[in-house]
């Protein structure tokens, strides 16, 4: 094969030599088509919306002493809490100087405790304050400005709550905005106000 390379003329060789490598080339490419194609890259695993939920979803509740965990609140517990902490704050600054003490009371039975209703029902001072709204004929309008839980623990939790309090009498009328701390309890009927710091 030499022998006949060697009567070949430069130019002649530089023609085999094209040759030879585009025959090479076609070579290649075809037996590329006929390997099989690596299988495509699985996507990443995304993460699961169950897991994301319940990361959004859970709040972390801390007991009585500072940094222990002792349980999970949604944020669905901890709501419906809030709904009933606010309602009793609209309905206890809410009142008329010719309302009876016990239908007030009734008034707010739905959103607080036994307990709650029984202290209420027994405050001896406030038989002497309903005498003086009596007496300018008072009258309260109670109207939610604005709520946080400033406590959460294993068994309550403790909102802060202010109403925009409208106060009309004889005297005539003005705006008063008190701020609650009313503690909520979930009991056998649902969450329910045990205690009130006005």
């Amino acid at each position: 094969m030499n022998r006949w390379l060697d009567r070949l003329t430069l130019s002649q060789r530089k023609l085999v030599f094209i040759g030879v490598a585009v025959t090479l080339v076609g070579l290649g490419a075809f037996s590329s088509r006929l390997a099989p194609s690596p299988p495509p890259a699985a996507p990443p695993a995304p993460l699961v919306p169950a897991a994301r939920d319940v990361a959004r979803d859970l709040v972390v509740v801390e007991g009585e002493q500072a940094g222990e965990v002792t349980t999970i609140l949604s944020e669905v517990d901890i709501a419906a809490a809030q709904a009933v902490a606010e309602r009793f704050a609209v309905q206890y600054a809410t009142r008329r100087w010719d309302e009876p003490p016990p239908a007030r009371i009734a008034r707010m039975s739905d959103f607080m405790s036994a307990d709650l209703a029984a202290a209420f029902s027994s405050d001896s001072g406030a038989a002497a304050l309903e005498r003086e709204r009596s007496a300018i004929r008072e009258i309260s309008e109670g109207q939610l400005e604005f709520s946080y839980p400033q406590t959460i623990s294993r068994d309550r939790v403790v909102f802060t709550i202010v109403v925009l309090q409208t106060v009309s009498s004889t005297q005539g009328t003005h705006a008063r905005r008190p701020s609650y701390q009313i503690v909520v309890a979930p009991l056998s009927s649902g969450w329910r106000v045990v205690d009130l710091v006005a």
